[in-house]
């Protein structure tokens, strides 16, 4: 029941296969053939697992052999996907020095230091994400949830094609103009959605060091368009390639069409996995960007997305359910997401189990069962359910998932953890048939929250490429519902699930190579955290170290262990004031350098390039920063590329 990678061999290629560091090019259905040859701007829709960040680095390979001069610039939100498609391109040892991979927030950096844009208005306790919204910002007398008004606030009303060409936010009555197939809100809670904006705005103007990811974005664009010639040339890249283009406002994808050439731009992505906060996607709001930019221009003018429909991830167990879960979104909210055909697996499987009324001495046995299983729940409910199965047990939030796939999935506490004011609407939802759309239709009004639920459950879902289980500790309305629809037979067809206790789970053991595989995924989610997170990033360099224990690999144990004592030092300096006087404590400073010694010897470049940069040179003198700068920042980089390839800007 394990969907194999599949690899393209040519006899040419046989004797390549002794070189440890050469990997044939993975193999790629006539589809995606199609879509990577396809000329012009392309976009790319696909379900989860159906190979789309394949086709864009399959795409780089071909923009290279058209042309060995061409620039390029894959972006994305994590650090992770940025190495993996790096890896992708650079399989054969096929290395370009210009071809840059950088997170969202390396470009926007970029952009902004070749700008000379001043950063101070940026400050990190100034930003307003949404938790901070919810908390300190959103009028709690607003008849709309918090998530629906801040999706309004940073998609529309900031955060628009038109409010970027206007150079301000839509005022109330262009607000309420916006089309009803894109802003799916009736004019009433469109009124409470701009009141709220309103009441949020005064408080960012009333204390003017307040700030959110929008004002960021709307500075830099004027700071584009009003850039010299020099500059821009700086800038533009012949071909821009972005992962998850669903996770993007259209504020910030109008940055990639102004510094991509005409036909330049290459954006693959799911909207059914539009569940990063703020962020309401469709693809024809791509499409509008070249129009609204470029005043019809054509060159700029994407054509409607190509699709992938093929499932490498997932076996047909798992893919049912997800199939069934956006046959009730597209019934309820048919705007929302853009109608594909059932995703084909290419393996069967077992049907997802279902567990309820689990006590937490029960789902601590079902832990115990499965080796290496995540469990992933509501964000807000992380360290509740890390509290009753341990620490050592890995505990993610849907959201802080998305991008990531695990063999072995239990969902916990979804339906009884959603909103009291939700869970009829659940059942509503989930009571009537499939064709009886008129009855699910006055969902999108009464309740739009619905919306995001059943995307971040679609989310959850296609996380799993082996087991499935959904558990619920307690009886709701909503889970109870579930349980029913997905146990029943529908068209003659076998239900979508079957019930399970605990004792029918069989005992799934990991093999040596999958916990070292495992620790390898931990320490690649480590790396994506460092730039935000060093909490995170030390958690998962835990795992990592305890997946490297299991698997009895030495050498990459002590690799974790070194890169681990680099993050506790690098906490304790951030710990530190920065101001023109400050120094490191003698012993600290001592530490770091042990420590990023520690990290040259066992081969981890990057990390201690990352180490010198960020949390030594910051606190020493200016000839001391002159002279590492000199004799040992500036050859890491090339030290890096001999060890690991290409650097990633994060």
């Amino acid at each position: 029941d394990t969907p194999l990678k599949l690899h393209l061999l040519y006899r040419d290629d046989i004797e390549k296969l002794k070189s440890k560091k050469w990997q044939p090019k993975l193999y790629l259905t006539a589809e995606e053939h199609e879509v990577v040859d396809k000329k012009g701007t392309v976009l790319v829709l696909g379900r989860s697992g159906t190979g789309k960040t394949l086709c864009i680095a399959n795409r780089m390979d071909r923009d290279r052999e058209l042309d060995s001069s061409v620039t390029q610039l894959f972006v994305a939100r994590s650090r992770r996907i940025c190495k993996y498609v790096r890896n992708l391109v650079e399989r054969s040892n096929n290395v370009s020095e210009s071809c840059m991979y950088m997170t969202f927030t390396g470009f926007l950096e970029r952009c902004e230091t070749i700008l000379n844009v001043k950063r101070s208005s940026w400050g990190k306790s100034g930003r307003i994400d949404f938790t901070r919204f919810k908390l300190e910002c959103y009028n709690k007398s607003c008849t709309l949830g918090p998530l629906i008004v801040w999706s309004q606030i940073r998609s529309f009303i900031k955060g628009s094609i038109e409010a970027i060409k206007n150079g301000r936010p839509l005022t109330r009555e262009e607000y309420y103009e916006l089309g009803r197939n894109r802003c799916r809100l009736s004019r009433e809670q469109r009124e409470a959605a701009y009141s709220a904006y309103e009441y949020y705005q005064s408080i960012l103007d009333s204390q003017g060091e307040l700030w959110d990811d929008t004002d960021r974005m709307i500075q830099l664009l004027r700071c584009i368009r009003g850039a010299s010639a020099d500059a821009l040339a700086k800038l533009r890249v012949k071909k821009i390639y972005v992962d998850e283009i669903q996770d993007y406002t259209q504020a910030e994808i109008a940055a990639f069409f102004y510094l991509g050439s005409p036909g330049g731009l290459f954006l693959a992505g799911d909207n059914a996995q539009s569940v990063v906060e703020g962020v309401d996607f469709r693809f024809d709001e791509v499409r509008s960007i070249g129009h609204t930019l470029f005043d019809g221009d054509i060159r700029y003018i994407p054509d409607k997305p190509v699709k992938v429909r093929v499932n490498f991830r997932s076996h047909s167990g798992i893919l049912n359910m997800a199939a069934a879960i956006l046959d009730r979104l597209f019934a309820a909210f048919p705007k929302s997401v853009s109608a594909l055909e059932r995703d084909t697996g290419a393996f069967s499987g077992p049907r997802p189990g279902l567990i309820q009324k689990m006590s937490n001495t029960m789902l601590t046995q079902l832990v115990e069962r499965i080796d290496g299983v995540v469990l992933l729940t509501h964000d807000e409910k992380v360290d509740e359910i890390r509290k009753v199965v341990g620490d050592e047990v890995m505990v993610f939030g849907i959201r802080y998932s998305k991008g990531l796939e695990f063999p072995h999935v239990i969902i916990v506490d979804f339906f009884s953890s959603l909103p009291e004011s939700d869970q009829k609407a659940w059942k509503s939802l989930l009571s009537i048939r499939s064709d009886q759309v008129s009855g699910v239709e006055k969902l999108k009004d009464e309740s739009p929250e619905v919306e995001t639920q059943l995307k971040l459950l679609y989310t959850a879902i296609t996380r799993c490429s082996k087991r499935l289980f959904l558990a619920e500790r307690e009886s709701s309305i909503a889970g109870n519902q579930f349980f029913k629809w997905s146990k029943m037979k529908k068209d003659d067809q076998p239900p979508l699930s079957v019930e399970q206790s605990v004792d029918d789970v069989d005992r799934l053991q990991k093999t040596a190579d999958e916990w070292v595989a495992s620790g390898v995924e931990c320490g690649m989610q480590a790396e994506t955290e460092m730039e935000n997170d060093l909490e995170k990033a030390r958690f998962w360099l835990k795992r990592a170290a305890a997946d490297f224990t299991k698997g009895g690999h030495a050498e990459f144990y002590d690799r974790a262990m070194a890169h681990l004592e680099a993050v506790d030092i690098a906490e304790k300096i951030t710990s530190i004031e920065k101001d023109s006087n400050s120094r490191l404590p003698v012993e600290l400073e001592l530490n770091a350098s042990l420590a990023i010694l520690a990290l040259l010897k066992h081969s981890l470049v990057e990390q201690a390039n990352r180490m010198m940069i960020d949390y030594v040179t910051p606190f020493v003198s200016e000839y001391t920063k002159r002279r590492l700068e000199k004799e040992v920042v500036s050859h890491l980089p090339t030290l890096a590329e001999d060890v690991d390839g290409a650097q990633i800007v994060h």
